[in-house]
C-alpha cells in the first residue's frame, strides 16, 4: 500500500505581484510543495492564514498597509 505523502501548503506575502509570480513558477517545480495562496501586505497575509490551513509563509518585511514584522 502506498503512502500518501503530504504537500506543504505554502502562501507567497510580497507587495511586488511580479516577484510573487516568479516564486510561484520557480515553486511549482518542487513536488513536496503546493502554493495555496498570495498576500500582497501583512494585513491580507493575516486574513488569509485565519480561514485557510497553511504550513510555510514566504514573508516580505517591507510591504504598505501592515510589513513583515509587524505580521510576524
Amino acid at each position: 500500500m502506498k503512502q500518501e505523502s503530504h504537500r506543504l501548503r505554502t502562501l507567497l506575502c510580497d507587495d511586488h505581484e511580479i516577484f510573487r509570480e516568479g516564486l510561484s513558477n520557480a515553486l511549482k517545480s518542487i513536488e513536496s510543495l503546493e502554493v495555496c495562496g498570495e498576500a500582497a501586505n501583512g494585513a491580507e497575509c493575516l486574513d488569509f492564514v485565519a480561514n485557510n490551513e497553511v504550513d510555510v509563509i514566504f514573508l516580505d518585511i517591507n510591504m504598505p498597509v501592515m510589513d513583515g514584522i509587524e505580521c510576524l
